[in-house]
């Protein structure tokens, strides 16, 4: 199941409810921004997953949401799709 959204940066998980709100607590920590981040989500288990990933173990374990019927099957999980 994907819980939350995160950012890989640097080997270091950042996670949150939306990726916007990640990446502002993480200029307020002085966390530069440095463009080799990923953004995904982490599963239930820990494991960070990134956008593609995510999407496809999101569709595989039947996770639904209100939202999901607009899914972005050729970009990955937006964490909108999770609320």
């Amino acid at each position: 199941m994907i819980l939350q959204a995160a950012i890989l940066q640097n080997g270091i998980i950042y996670t949150g409810k939306r990726h916007p709100d990640i990446i502002v607590e993480m200029r307020l920590k002085g966390i530069k921004w440095n463009h080799t981040e990923i953004q995904g989500f982490v599963t239930d288990t820990g494991k960070f997953l990134n956008r593609m990933d995510a999407l496809d173990h999101f569709i595989k374990s039947g996770q639904k949401t209100v939202s999901s019927s607009g899914l972005r099957m050729n970009i990955g999980l937006f964490s909108e799709d999770l609320y």
